[in-house]
């Protein structure tokens, strides 16, 4: 398995629309679901400024993850530059590679000066399938807070 940061342009062309979708798919619970349309312009464009990056996990040529990771500065602490690990999907044959590939994430993100890496995770993906933040928590994640959204 390869780990690898990849421009948007790339990934596009190369699997990153199906997988996402897939990603999507598996988010049943209706929140996401109906509304699932990207806006891959807005993605590029955010890429363009240096606030965003693209990592792939790749088999040979097959994309089998990718997670988008978005650079701010913390609106709370001047000069304080975090990561939003924004989306990230691990097909689930390899999600067996998810422990090395956010060692992958936390350095790359580490090499542009980012002081604190946030994670989200869906309450439905913690609850009943599979424990998202037993994850998060064994590679040394926090729980900080609990985003409301309707």
């Amino acid at each position: 398995m390869e780990f690898r940061y990849e421009p948007l342009d790339y990934l596009l062309k190369t699997g990153l629309p199906r997988l996402a979708e897939e990603c999507f798919d598996q988010m049943d619970d209706g929140f996401y679901a109906e509304v699932y349309s990207p806006n891959w312009q807005m993605y590029s464009d955010i890429e363009s400024r240096k606030d965003l990056g693209f990592l792939a996990m790749r088999e040979g040529d097959e994309l089998k993850g990718y997670a988008v990771i978005k650079i701010n500065e913390d609106i709370h602490q001047k000069g304080v530059r975090i990561a939003l690990l924004h989306d990230i999907y691990i097909t689930e044959t390899k999600r067996g590679y998810a422990p090395q590939f956010f060692r992958f994430i936390e350095d790359f993100v580490r090499k542009m000066d980012v002081r604190r890496i946030d994670v989200a995770e869906r309450l439905s993906f913690d609850a009943g399938r599979g424990g998202a933040g037993k994850f998060y928590e064994f590679i040394g994640f926090k729980r900080m807070e609990v985003i409301w959204s309707k």
